[in-house]
Formats: structure tokens, C-alpha cells, sequence
């Protein structure tokens, strides 16, 4: 598909009006995307947490689809009939089983070495799924004596993660 530049400019110009600051005639604008807006596309299952040292934020496979759908139908050219996103691919669920931790903070984890993905029930209910995790730190995680903690330090924040459901 191809987009209407004039479109994005105008899109990105409106989102930078939303972190304005500054006095008088010096107006300045954060480049970075509204931490509230964020919380909320995390809140409505769109993107994984938006906190923590990381610059990017992983959109889930719902968030990916309806970001396409809203792409097409915002920025696509004039005369340019706006393509609809592929729905996702379901992924399908991990061939490890669930292993239950004592930890103050985590119920189970499950790990996928062919796809690197980890899967965390955390006490909540809330479960988590980080992608690209390799296998030496799970191995690491299991081995921890404060489960909890080596997620904090090592995991959450540091590997595309989005939020798989609550239980």
C-alpha cells in the first residue's frame, strides 16, 4: 500500500501537539509518544507494557492488526483503495508445559526453546509472554533463588513482551 506522506506529517505533527511545553514564544515538543495514551493501548491488550529501560514497545498480535487497519485507512493515497490488514496468525501454543515456582511474585512459567519464548503466570493472574528470550537466561531464571527479582532485573523490560491474558 502506498501512503500519503502529507497524511503521516499531519498525524505526526498532531501527536507531537500533545507534549508541548516550554514558555512563551519557545515551544518544545518530547519526541517520544504520550505515556498515557501508552498505558491505555497496554490496558486494552494492543501493546506489551510500555515501562522500563526499552525504547520500543512490542505490539501484540491484535494491536499489529488494528495498527495496520488504522494505516490504511488514515494515510492511504488519494485514489488508492486502502488495503485491510492481514488478520494475525495465531500462534500456536508452546509445546513445554507449565513448571509452578515458589516465588512471592510468579505462579508458573513455561518456556518454548524453538521459539524463545517465555510464558509467565504471575500471581496476579495476569500472564505474560517475552519473546526472544534465549535459552541460557531461562535456565538462569530457573535457577535464581528470588525468581521475582531476576524478572525485574533481567527480563521484563529488556525483551518484547505483551500481556497473553489473565487466568
Amino acid at each position: 500500500m502506498e501512503y500519503d506522506e502529507k497524511k503521516i506529517d499531519d498525524a505526526v505533527l498532531a501527536l507531537l501537539s500533545l507534549n508541548v511545553f516550554g514558555r512563551g514564544s519557545e515551544k518544545r515538543a518530547w519526541k517520544s509518544l504520550s505515556e498515557e495514551a501508552l498505558e491505555r493501548l497496554y490496558e486494552q491488550g494492543h501493546i506489551g507494557k510500555p515501562s522500563g529501560g526499552s525504547k520500543s514497545v512490542a505490539l501484540t498480535p491484535e494491536g499489529e492488526q488494528r495498527a495496520g487497519e488504522i494505516a490504511g485507512r488514515l494515510f492511504a493515497r488519494a485514489g488508492k483503495k486502502a488495503v485491510r490488514a492481514k488478520p494475525a496468525k495465531k500462534k500456536s501454543p508452546p509445546k513445554s508445559r507449565w513448571i509452578d515456582v515458589e516465588s512471592s511474585m510468579i505462579s508458573a512459567v513455561r518456556y518454548d526453546r524453538s521459539a524463545k519464548t517465555l510464558d509467565v503466570i504471575f500471581n496476579s493472574g495476569a500472564m505474560w509472554r517475552y519473546e526472544e528470550v534465549p535459552p541460557g537466561v531461562y535456565k538462569e531464571l530457573m535457577d535464581s533463588g528470588s525468581k521475582g527479582s531476576y524478572m525485574r532485573y533481567a527480563i521484563i523490560g529488556e525483551y518484547p513482551e505483551y500481556r497473553l491474558s489473565r487466568r
